[in-house]
């Protein structure tokens, strides 16, 4: 059960208002403004007291309401016509003491005020102790002004009593006008079928089916419907009972202004849908990924690895980046976070998402300041250093091994066979360390190609982290940093929202 006592609707109404406060900028000025006059409306009745009902008699011309209010007070004070019957201002009778701030609040005149408990026989009204009882100008008077109060007054009353004759109880002016748009107030509702003095009883039944069928038809099936004459004063005993119980409950005011933040606050939570994200991080690494692929990611660092050399260079520039380029992505962001924000909410997060040409700038900006590794590490420096210094080496022992096996030197000749023997021996062991240092370079040439196509392969993997890191960057500056707050004022109205109208 939903509580509608002082505190906690003051506490819907702080929460009602911080929600619109929220999402004012975002919605409809008829909505904004519906939704202001509710919140004040409630406020001020709060502040007034809900420890008071009224009740208000509104009907047509020549309905027999005001007969109808001297009937229910037992004074002769309300407005009755004779040959035109109208009711020209709006008259008060108060079952309470104290109720001046509340009457000037419905601004009833003081002459048109009168205090039911101190007349000679309060004692006998203890039982409609809190009511205030409204006789509003007629709904349907030629003069504007009449119309005016009645519309005015209105959204103020706790329970509104629909005063109609049996001629007229069909009227569209009623219907049309004011009964069908009171659907969900239906139970701060009465509907009093007056006069019925002037219908033969076997009509009664009648009368009062069509008027229970019409009342379904404007959607208003639980409104109840009481039959009196203020004439011969049939049912105005039954209406008095039924006006006792409703006082007695003390809490109509409390449940009108409960469901007036019902209305204004499930009006307000149907614009903001529970399907819009609040955290975008999934959305953040689709359009990253989405941008890398839109600049050609991989293009760039194969080409950056291939063109870099010793010390580093700036990555290569390739075609430059246009707004036309990331529009498509941009426009793809907006589309997924925003596909369920209501249109005045869409137009915002179109606005807070900064433009394509300055994504792109700050793409180009990031992209160009990434330092490329250097192209040749110490790894492959020395082993192009050994593989040079073991070639040349090679050069030099088989040179030297030749010589001594074809006897190059002439040792055969000079120093005898013992000579020959170690001139032999020495093109063995050139022969040898010819094969070993040709070797050692041969593989530090293709170690060297190795190491060179992982540094490349570094290099590149080494671009694209980079790379991935800086379009994150962007999209966290320009994407996500102008969604975020915008679905956290979203989030946060929603909650709101929902809090000032509690489920039952």
């Amino acid at each position: 059960m939903i509580r509608n006592d002082e505190s906690d609707l003051r506490g819907r109404v702080k929460d009602l208002r911080a929600a619109l406060t929220l999402a004012a900028p975002h919605l409809d000025d008829d909505l904004v403004e519906a939704t202001t006059r509710a919140l004040d409306g409630a406020l001020e009745r709060l502040d007034l007291g809900v420890d008071h009902t009224i009740v208000a008699l509104i009907g047509g011309t020549g309905s027999g309401k005001s007969s109808l209010f001297n009937a229910i007070s037992g004074l002769k004070f309300a407005d009755v016509g004779v040959r035109r019957p109208t009711t020209s201002t709006l008259a008060a009778c108060a079952w309470s003491p104290g109720v001046g701030a509340l009457l000037d609040w419905l601004e009833v005149l003081p002459e048109r005020r009168i205090d039911r408990i101190s007349a000679l026989d309060g004692d006998s009204q203890e039982k409609l102790d809190g009511l205030v009882l409204l006789d509003l100008p007629d709904y349907d008077s030629v003069a504007s002004a009449h119309r005016e109060v009645v519309d005015r007054v209105l959204p103020m009353v706790d329970l509104l009593v629909w005063v109609v004759d049996p001629q007229k109880y069909a009227d569209d002016a009623l219907h049309s006008g004011y009964l069908r748009g009171l659907v969900g107030a239906q139970g701060s509702m009465l509907l009093v079928l007056n006069q019925i003095d002037t219908v033969p009883p076997a009509q009664r039944e009648v009368i009062v089916a069509d008027a229970r069928r019409l009342l379904d038809e404007d959607g208003l099936e639980h409104v109840s419907i009481a039959v009196t004459s203020a004439v011969t004063e049939e049912g105005i005993d039954g209406l008095r009972v039924r006006l006792e119980k409703i006082v007695a409950l003390r809490s109509v005011a409390a449940a009108r202004v409960g469901g007036e933040l019902h209305a204004a606050a499930a009006a307000l939570a149907v614009t903001l849908s529970a399907k819009v994200p609040w955290r975008v991080e999934k959305h953040a690494e689709a359009a990253a990924r989405e941008l890398a692929d839109v600049v050609g990611l991989e293009a760039r660092a194969i080409v950056s690895a291939d063109s870099a050399h010793d010390g580093g260079l700036d990555a290569p520039g390739q075609s430059e980046l246009t707004a036309a380029h990331v529009e498509p992505s941009r426009a793809r962001w907006i589309a997924g976070v925003g596909s369920e924000l209501a249109p005045g909410w869409h137009r915002a997060l179109n606005s807070a998402v900064p433009d394509s040409g300055r994504i792109a700038e700050r793409v180009s900006e990031e992209l160009a300041s990434i330092r490329v590794p250097s192209a040749r590490t110490g790894r492959v420096r020395a082993l192009r250093t050994v593989a040079i210094i073991c070639g040349g080496l090679a050069v030099f022992a088989g040179i030297g091994a030749a010589g001594l096996a074809t006897d190059w030197f002439g040792l055969k000749d000079t120093a005898g066979s013992a000579a020959t023997v170690a001139g032999y021996n020495g093109a063995w062991i050139l022969a040898i360390a010819f094969i070993a240092l040709a070797v050692t370079a041969i593989g530090c040439v293709l170690g060297g190609r190795v190491a060179k196509g992982q540094d490349r392969a570094r290099r590149r993997d080494a671009y694209l982290h980079a790379g991935s890191q800086r379009i994150a960057k962007v999209v966290g500056e320009t994407l996500v940093a102008g969604t975020t707050p915008l679905l956290e004022d979203h989030h946060d109205a929603r909650t709101l929202a929902l809090a000032a109208n509690p489920i039952p």
